[in-house]
């Protein structure tokens, strides 16, 4: 059976020194999940509505919006990988202050692309693409972060 190993025995004493309350007020925990739950919102976003962000707003034809709407998440995981490979090679400065440089290139950089992206429409089409790109690939800096 597999399903018991699952099953780990821990004494009172170990269950009692975890220090839960001091590890969920702490604001390094939060500030973590916020940028998960952030990171997780806007891929699904991105993944979901761009077909329909291509076609509606920027006016690109249905059969164009396929690779069109492929191109951020493209660079995303291309961005991704390489973030995950420069974090782990970084040695010179500590674990948070990769964290604290990942995430703000991350979120920042998403932020700006998406700040310009909200003022051009339909007559710039292929730069609110780009932006829409960058923007994804700024995310892709997220590992280096936390995960």
């Amino acid at each position: 059976m597999v399903f018991p190993v699952f099953f780990i025995y821990f004494s009172k004493e170990i269950l009692r020194a975890v220090p839960y309350v001091p590890i969920l007020t702490t604001t390094a925990v939060w500030a973590i999940w916020f940028c998960a739950i952030a990171n997780f919102y806007y891929e699904n976003l991105l993944f979901f509505f761009a077909p329909t962000y291509l076609h509606a707003v920027l006016g690109f034809h249905v059969h164009d919006t396929g690779f069109t709407a492929a191109l951020p998440p493209l660079s995303h995981f291309a961005i991704k990988i390489a973030c995950g490979i420069a974090s782990d090679k970084i040695r010179s400065i500590g674990d948070t202050a990769k964290v604290k440089i990942f995430n703000t290139v991350a979120y920042f950089g998403c932020a700006v692309c998406l700040f310009i992206l909200a003022f051009f429409g339909d007559g710039r089409k292929m730069l609110c693409l780009v932006l829409l790109s960058l923007s994804a690939g700024f995310l892709g800096f997220t590992p280096g972060g936390f995960y």
